[in-house]
């Protein structure tokens, strides 16, 4: 038996081993997820976060059986397993406090030179942030921080079509001294030479999602955009080289239709053919947020079909690591650290709400507590959920856009990320 990843540090101090009792028979834990390797399985236990590689002959010996228990992989048939969930989330809560505001969602402007039909921001009024509002913007993370180095993370519309508001912001925080670096969600196009420099120098820029939907005609038809010069797809993918050799982190979103999963596969060839292996790289599948909640048999095999190609090709598959610690919030709308500022200096709790539900403003400090706490609420469709080996990971939120009803599609996709990352973290602990 080997241990790919290590009980969570902070669990640890809180969950004490538990005892084998003589004369009790034991289960596998709800929140243990298992998943076939050549000679044996992994074990993944997503309340204390451990991996474990087991072969099969160490799987019915009664060290593994102690260790099992030991480790809360086993529990009694009658134990409540969703009581010890619970009061280790409420103990967590209860340790940790946040002061200060350290992430912001900055928007630069929602214009975009694309013209994707199936952007959300579609039919919204566009508007850009203007030199004194960047001003403004870098005051208040000045006044707000929480003492750490700040994370500032650059969305539109596209960021980069408000380059200027970017460079306004992070020159203002150099000058006052206050340590911060970035990440970026933009389609890459207005990359180049001269700004991927400065973005890795100046802006401190770490890491960048920019998402492709196709190859060369199926992407550039997608995106569709305003005043392209040649082929955007090549000049988006010498981008990517770009910021690789300056040592930023691109992680390459495929966004998903019903139409295009084998087009997908053959861009996940492509894009290894042209990149190689490169720890920097990685590549994950999404979903359009209109099919989310209709997916059929077939979709969801397709997915998994994509996430193995991509995982074959020698790429992370998902867009996070395995969890190493038990998760208290689902994103930055539950987040008290975090806080959303749009072009108006407007602020909200949501990237999906920057255009309506503010929370406060950028000249003031104060924050509407009513609002903000509303994006705090969780909403858990049955009893079920109790039980669901993916409970300590999936938090869902009451007014989140993308929440949904969960189903049981919904979970298979999950899971099907879940093992992808499994796996990974086992094949890296294989090629060390």
């Amino acid at each position: 038996m080997k241990i790919l990843q290590n009980i969570s540090k902070v669990v640890s101090k809180l969950l004490e081993n538990q005892v084998e009792k003589k004369d009790t028979q034991y289960r596998y834990i709800s929140y243990c997820v298992s998943s076939s390797i050549p000679g044996g399985m992994l074990l993944y236990n997503t309340l204390t976060q451990e991996l474990l590689q087991v072969s099969n002959d160490e799987l019915t010996t009664s060290n593994t059986k102690a260790f099992l228990v030991e480790h809360w992989f086993l529990v009694p048939l009658e134990f409540d397993d969703y009581s010890l969930y619970d009061n280790l989330y409420s103990c967590l809560s209860s340790l940790h406090s946040e002061k200060g505001i350290g992430k912001y969602t900055i928007l630069t402007t929602t214009h975009c030179n694309a013209r994707c039909a199936y952007c959300f921001e579609n039919n919204r009024i566009q508007s850009s942030m203007t030199d004194d509002t960047a001003q403004l913007v870098s005051q208040f993370i000045q006044r707000n921080h929480n003492g750490k180095p700040v994370l500032l993370r650059w969305f539109g519309g596209e960021p980069l079509v408000n380059q200027r508001a970017i460079e306004i912001i992070t020159r203002s925080l150099s000058e006052s001294d206050i340590p911060y670096y970035s990440s970026m969600v933009t389609n890459g196009y207005l990359f180049n030479h001269n700004n991927i420099k400065e973005a890795a120098t100046k802006w401190h820029l770490k890491q960048v999602q920019i998402t492709l939907d196709g190859c060369e005609k199926e992407y550039n038809q997608t995106k569709n955009y305003v005043n392209a010069v040649g082929s955007p797809y090549q000049t988006v993918l010498t981008n990517i080289d770009g910021l690789l050799h300056e040592n930023i982190h691109v992680e390459i979103r495929l966004n998903i239709s019903q139409s295009n999963p084998p087009e997908l596969m053959r861009l996940v060839d492509e894009l290894s053919d042209r990149f190689g292996s490169n720890d920097l790289l990685n590549i994950y599948p999404s979903f359009l947020v209109e099919l989310k909640s209709s997916l059929s048999e077939k979709e969801i095999q397709q997915y998994a079909s994509l996430q193995n190609r991509i995982s074959d090709a020698g790429y992370a598959a998902s867009k996070a690591s395995l969890s190493q610690s038990l998760p208290l919030n689902r994103c930055m709308a539950d987040d008290p650290g975090s806080i959303v500022i749009n072009p108006d200096g407007y602020l909200s709790k949501c990237e999906y709400a920057y255009h309506s539900d503010w929370c406060g403003n950028i000249s003031s400090d104060a924050i509407n507590r009513d609002i903000a706490s509303k994006w705090c609420q969780r909403s858990y469709p049955d009893e079920s959920c109790k039980t669901c080996a993916l409970r300590p990971l999936c938090l869902p939120l009451r007014h989140c856009v993308e929440n949904g009803s969960c189903s049981k599609a919904i979970k298979s996709v999950r899971m099907i990320d879940l093992k992808q990352k499994m796996y990974y973290k086992y094949r890296k602990s294989i090629d060390k």
